[in-house]
């Protein structure tokens, strides 16, 4: 009888343990997909507060797959008069285009000659605090590409 009882106590404490551990595995998956918006370690970049980031400055980063993996390597200058160019480190290539600030989303949109056959994307910004670091995101949240560093100036 002692017996069946030990047995009865260490599967119940089992099957406790596997139910702890399928919480604290649904919490960290949920984590992963919060939102940006929703993170408390991001701050949005406002209208008011483009200027900052997105006027003379050029951008260091990597671009990001839709599954999330780290993708290639560059560059972005955006000039103060909206024109922007784009250098890939892959593929060694350099693109030129536009930049615009769409204000009713706060966003920053963009353009180029051959990147998107010249199709214009709009992204939201979040600046990851007490740093010089950015990630940028679709307009749905997906995760599309982090800066690294932002530098004055054209640093192409």
């Amino acid at each position: 009888m002692n017996y069946m009882l030990f047995l009865i106590r260490k599967k119940l404490k089992i099957i406790f343990l596997v139910g702890i551990i399928i919480i604290c595995l649904g919490m960290v998956s949920c984590t992963k997909n919060l939102k940006p918006w929703d993170n408390p370690e991001l701050v949005q970049v406002k209208t008011e507060g483009f200027e900052k980031y997105v006027s003379d400055v050029t951008w260091h980063g990597n671009a990001y797959h839709a599954n999330g993996k780290e993708g290639a390597k560059f560059k972005i200058y955006f000039n103060a008069d909206g024109y922007s160019e784009l250098w890939v480190h892959t593929s060694n290539k350099n693109d030129i285009g536009r930049w615009r600030i769409d204000e009713n989303n706060n966003s920053l949109c963009t353009y180029y000659k051959n990147l998107r056959s010249g199709q214009e994307t709009c992204y939201l910004v979040f600046r990851v605090p007490n740093s010089n670091k950015l990630e940028y995101y679709y307009m749905n949240g997906k995760l599309r590409g982090k800066i690294r560093e932002v530098t004055l100036g054209d640093d192409m």
